[in-house]
């Protein structure tokens, strides 16, 4: 009784190690939303704009054109120009539009490498409840235990995969508006 109420003890306390620390407050950004307007936030007023823009454009070719075809009306030039002034709003430098996605990336890795750090520590516990007592049939609550370590192993692993799945869009969607942004200030885009 006393092995088991220490076992879900433990699981208790590497669960709660697990749960995602409080994020550092973050000076203000200025961002342009989708109307035009420039609002001032912390970082996820930011990325939820991220967010809303790569779902906004993932229909869109990744980088936008240079020029609008003639094919295309008037409604796609006046939605590019739109797209363009946002642009010119949110940022006034290239430097400032790769700080912005530094900060988007680094915070998203950092709940990566957090995530992988958990799925370590999971394996850990895994594999103890898998070696206690070999050829001993395992107990209740032992198998409780592990069928708990590996739902949250599961949901450690999705987890992972959406966030570099977002760092990854993350990541193309601000080359691309540095690309534009410099294609419209009339730099050349360095690599």
């Amino acid at each position: 009784m006393c092995n088991s109420r220490a076992a879900g003890l433990a699981l208790l306390l590497a669960a709660v190690s697990m749960l995602p620390t409080a994020a550092h407050a973050a000076p203000p950004i200025k961002f342009v939303d989708d109307h035009g307007v420039v609002h001032y936030g912390d970082r996820a007023s930011a990325e939820a704009l991220v967010r809303a823009n790569m779902a906004r454009d993932s229909k869109a070719v990744a980088s936008p054109p240079t020029a609008v075809k003639s094919s295309e009306g008037p409604s796609s030039a006046a939605e590019q120009q739109r797209k363009d002034r946002v642009l010119l709003d949110s940022y006034s430098s290239a430097s400032e539009i790769d700080r912005a996605r530094e900060r988007v990336t680094s915070s998203l890795q950092a709940e990566i490498d957090l995530a992988r750090r958990n799925v370590e520590k999971l394996k850990i516990r895994r594999n103890e409840l898998d070696s206690a007592k070999p050829g001993a049939p395992a107990s209740a609550a032992s198998a409780a235990q592990s069928v708990q370590v590996n739902e949250l192993l599961t949901q450690e692993l999705r987890f992972i995969a959406l966030k570099t799945d977002q760092l990854e869009k993350a990541s193309a969607r601000y080359d691309a508006d540095k690309r534009r942004w410099q294609e419209i200030n009339g730099e050349v885009a360095s690599r």
